[in-house]
């Protein structure tokens, strides 16, 4: 969910023609999150840090991104309580 909400962020405040840059740099960033995030867990008792677990993380940002994106092609948007397509697709 991180990615896709980054992506949408960096999306609108980025220039025109980011083409895959916002996606990839959203990834990043939640790459960067999730290390921060295991190694603050190395501080806390009874606690494991592990690089599958920010692997795990990174798998769920790149999937969020992903169908995010694969859903913006096809011009699906919700509107009120329905899931309908753009006006002309």
């Amino acid at each position: 969910m991180l990615g896709w909400l980054w992506v949408r962020v960096l999306s609108r405040v980025g220039p025109e023609g980011w083409g895959l840059k916002a996606p990839l740099l959203s990834l990043i960033i939640c790459l960067i999150y999730a290390a921060v995030d295991e190694s603050l867990q190395r501080l806390v008792p009874n606690r494991l840090s592990s690089a599958g677990d920010l692997l795990a993380d990174g798998a769920g940002a790149a999937i969020a991104i992903g169908l995010g994106r694969w859903a913006r092609g096809r011009g699906v948007r919700k509107t009120g309580s329905k899931v309908s397509r753009a006006p002309g697709l």
